[in-house]
């Protein structure tokens, strides 16, 4: 199971919601991020917990269900979060040892 330790993940979703100094959200907004973890080890993908593609994909799942924005836009930020999603797990399995 991968975590953000440092929040750095939390800060760079604060950051992409325009959210600067409030906590009042980090809640929420860390259960989006848990849910990305959880789809990753639920696919077996290996990634560091620090590679710009996690935190990508914690950016667009959070802006998928986060805020009062129109469901077409949070649709678009899904459709992007699971598309990304794809090619991670397709990057995951041209592993170096395999055959």
């Amino acid at each position: 199971m991968l975590d953000d330790k440092d929040g750095l993940i939390l800060e760079t979703v604060k950051r992409a919601h325009r959210i600067k100094s409030s906590t009042l959200y980090d809640e929420e907004l860390k259960m989006y991020i848990q849910t990305v973890f959880d789809d990753i080890d639920r696919l077996g993908i290996s990634i560091k917990p620090d590679d710009a593609r996690l935190v990508n994909l914690c950016v667009l799942k959070s802006k998928g269900y986060f805020g009062n924005s129109s469901p077409d836009v949070k649709q678009l930020w899904l459709t992007m979060y699971n598309e990304q999603l794809k090619l991670v797990y397709m990057d995951g399995r041209r592993c170096s040892d395999a055959v």
